[in-house]
């Protein structure tokens, strides 16, 4: 278990975490590569559930549930999630990484460079946004039976811009796992979701049943505070957000020189409207109102002319966060390389070690005067095979043998001995 982020790069499971990308009241994020049985690397992002909500198991039946909903999400605004895990006695959840920067980062770039979004980047975002969540929100089972999926969280930090200019909505699922049907006050102290507070539909404050018309009100916050450049509810004080959401006090949106304004505010206000039923019923229709707009007033804007704005505006800056990134990756291939060469090392001494330990006991055993002789292995006896031996004369027969055998040796030896004397 990593307790703080001096100890990355680390192994979590078959993960090496080396960046600790954000940290909140259910969950730490980190950058994180994996490797394939094939021996492929690929980046993730493993968002591991903080050890005092491993332990509360209301928690964990819904967090199993709501991730085995997302799984099922795969649009190209979605993030996808590739699985729901538990190692150490910690859930976490792997997903995809978009390599960029969340929303909230985004506004907090324009604001340090005093840069106002355009119109046209801010309805992109908008517009983009809605069709991971409609998809969503249309998404059926094997029998074509809705899901009913509400992500309940759509706020700056679950917008992903990566800088291709794509919009990713991340988060699907574990935000209702945190909230269940607790009361707010209960929701807000144990899981630290003041900040979260800020985007939710007023029936969601009150802990009323809620419905897709919630994650389309949070759309329309972002909306407003897309084309005013700033926080819908702009407070220091908890208690004062948390009383004017729960009331939808939306302040009318200001002229700040857009085409079609009336038509525009129209699409706002209509998207804020308090009462469920007087807002946009489909994240569809909400598209298609704000793409006529678009079309009237001229906002046309593509995701290629998105991601030029970005790198033109914010390309040190998220080129920075890449080398960084990168930076932590190679700290975390060397300190592998380093580990397995120590193990190989040490499987090398090891293995020399046992050698020259037998060599010694070997050395031992010959030159000491009180050694033990060496074991003889005796060999296992042969099964017993039937001699046949010839048969010996014997009798009169016998001693006949050897007269006649003498009697030649010694012709033999004379003829020889005459061959030598010249008398042949």
């Amino acid at each position: 278990m990593i307790e703080n982020t001096e100890q990355l790069p680390a192994t979590f499971g078959p993960y090496w975490l080396f960046d600790l990308i954000g940290k909140g009241g259910m969950a730490e994020i980190f950058l994180a590569k994996t490797f394939t049985g094939l021996g492929t690397e690929r980046l993730c992002v493993i968002k591991r559930v903080l050890p005092h909500l491993n332990a509360d198991v209301g928690f964990c039946e819904m967090l199993i549930k709501e991730a085995k909903l997302c799984a099922r999400l795969s649009h190209a605004n979605v993030v996808q999630t590739y699985e729901l895990g538990q190692i150490d006695r910690q859930y976490y959840i792997a997903m995809e990484y978009v390599e960029g920067a969340d929303l909230n980062r985004l506004l907090g770039l324009l604001a340090r460079v005093q840069i106002a979004l355009p119109l046209p980047f801010a309805l992109y975002i908008i517009v983009e946004t809605l069709r991971g969540l409609d998809y969503a929100h249309r998404l059926t089972g094997g029998s074509d039976a809705p899901l009913h999926i509400i992500h309940r969280d759509v706020s700056p930090t679950n917008v992903l811009i990566s800088i291709e200019g794509e919009i990713k909505l991340c988060d699907f699922g574990i935000a209702k796992a945190a909230f269940g049907e607790r009361g707010v006050e209960h929701r807000l102290d144990e899981y630290h979701l003041k900040g979260k507070v800020a985007y939710m539909a007023p029936e969601h404050i009150a802990g009323a049943s809620i419905d897709r018309r919630a994650d389309l009100f949070a759309a329309g916050i972002l909306m407003w505070e897309l084309l005013q450049g700033r926080r819908l509810y702009k407070t220091k004080d908890d208690a004062e957000t948390l009383r004017r959401a729960a009331a939808a006090e939306i302040p009318p949106l200001e002229d700040r020189g857009f085409p079609k304004f009336e038509m525009l505010d129209a699409i706002v206000r209509r998207a804020l409207a308090r009462e469920p039923g007087d807002r946009f019923q489909t994240g569809h229709v909400l598209i298609r109102a704000i793409e006529d707009y678009m079309h009237a007033s001229g906002q046309m804007i593509s995701q290629l002319r998105f991601a030029e704005f970005l790198m033109e505006n914010f390309g040190e800056s998220l080129m920075q966060q890449r080398r960084e990134r990168e930076r932590h990756l190679a700290e975390m291939m060397r300190i592998r390389e380093e580990e397995e060469e120590a193990a190989r090392s040490q499987a090398r001494t090891e293995i020399t070690a046992s050698l020259l330990i037998d060599e010694e006991d070997e050395e031992e055993r010959i030159s000491s005067p009180h050694a033990a002789p060496a074991p003889v292995e005796t060999p296992a006896p042969r099964p017993r095979e039937r001699v046949v031996e010839p048969r010996r004369a014997t009798g009169s027969g016998g001693h006949v043998g050897l007269w006649v055998a003498g009697f030649v040796a010694i012709a033999a030896a004379t003829a020889v001995a005459l061959w030598l004397l010249g008398v042949y």
